[in-house]
């Protein structure tokens, strides 16, 4: 297997929530779904961005102790659009081996400190990003973030400012996908959004990509929703 290890990282309890969310993930990335392993959390009493701190703390702590080189992280309401293999991006962080994160599904917006650039790779970009329901953290990713404190920055900020070498795929494979018209649900359908708007608005700034990929943005707003809406109504939620 790819991975040294795959962490699934929930609070909800539910066994058949646990297995449904499994078969779909291991399905996805092509591995059993033995070689998945439940990380589950009780809900924080300091409320959700404490919690979701600590339950990604306590992985990054776990890696770094194991010296695992590649494991890859995924929370609750992650929802895999494609299959993802390993041949997809292996080479790629083979030759970038100082790499920190590689990001499955993310969201870059549009202001500076978080980007999307192109790489000599098609289908992979350089980020600076927010959202963390599905990324791959290497050994070295994993000892920068067990060092770093709880500072009142959720989770995903706390990684975006705390490492400075990371890749994602392009387009994403992995989106936030809860209960029809949740709040994770709207995530989802931003998260594919932002990485468009921000690669078409990246500096320097190119009029002739940015009406490309702007004008396909647009164009594709009807399939991304009903898309969104099918693993919205298919996908088991908690």
């Amino acid at each position: 297997m790819y991975y040294d290890h795959i962490a699934f990282i929930t609070t909800n309890p539910d066994t058949g929530f646990h297995q449904a969310k499994i078969a779909h993930i291991a399905g996805s990335i092509g591995v059993s779904p033995d070689d998945i392993t439940v990380h589950h959390f009780e809900r924080h009493g300091e409320g959700a961005d404490r919690g979701c701190f600590s339950s990604h703390y306590y992985l990054w702590n776990f890696i770094a102790n194991e010296g695992f080189e590649r494991t890859l992280i995924l929370e609750y309401d992650g929802v895999f659009l494609k299959n993802v293999r390993p041949d997809r991006f292996e080479k790629f962080l083979e030759a970038n081996p100082d790499w920190d994160a590689f990001f499955f599904g993310h969201r870059p917006i549009i202001w500076d400190e978080r980007f999307v650039r192109k790489t000599d790779t098609p289908g992979i970009v350089r980020v600076a990003t927010n959202d963390t329901h599905a990324y791959i953290l290497s050994k070295r990713g994993a000892e920068k973030m067990a060092s770093v404190n709880w500072y009142g920055k959720a989770v995903d900020i706390s990684v975006r400012e705390n490492t400075d070498v990371n890749f994602a795929l392009f387009p994403m494979r992995a989106i936030q996908c809860g209960t029809f018209f949740s709040d994770s649900f709207f995530n989802g359908m931003s998260e594919r959004n932002s990485q468009y708007i921000r690669y078409a608005t990246q500096k320097p700034f190119n009029l002739l990509r940015a009406v490309s990929y702007l004008g396909f943005l647009v164009a594709v707003q009807p399939w991304i929703f009903l898309s969104s809406t099918w693993f919205s109504l298919t996908q088991k939620h908690p």
